[in-house]
């Protein structure tokens, strides 16, 4: 599991963002980030091709400085033992909404009214 610090560095954000809030929303934003470099040079390059203006061959603002190594990458959690017991083969997944959760709703919603079934 790669830290904050390290996905910013992948997607050519600047060191030190602080975000506020879990581990889990960090790894949507900047897993479904455009990198900032490569807005950037399409940016630079839409503009040539649109107003006909000649790109000029510098290095682009947002190309982060050498940085050094990457940060370490995060050690996972090992896994409560309450739940090694769960580990092993289990049945395909049948679908988003098929789970058995949906079946039991669907039972409750088509038994007359007055009259509960319970699967």
């Amino acid at each position: 599991m790669r830290s904050a610090a390290e996905l910013c560095r992948i997607q050519t954000f600047p060191d030190g963002l602080h975000f506020e809030c879990g581990r889990t929303d960090i790894q949507k934003m900047l897993g479904n980030a455009v990198p900032s470099l490569l807005a950037e040079v399409l940016a630079l390059e839409i503009r040539s091709q649109l107003l006909g203006t000649m790109r000029r061959a510098k290095t682009p603002r947002l190309l982060t400085p050498h940085r050094g190594p990457s940060p370490a990458a995060l050690r996972p959690a090992p896994v409560p033992k309450k739940y090694h017991d769960l580990a092993g083969d289990h049945p395909e997944h049948p679908g988003e909404g098929l789970g058995p959760e949906r079946l039991k709703s669907d039972s409750l919603l088509a038994s007359p009214p007055g009259e509960l079934s319970i699967a």
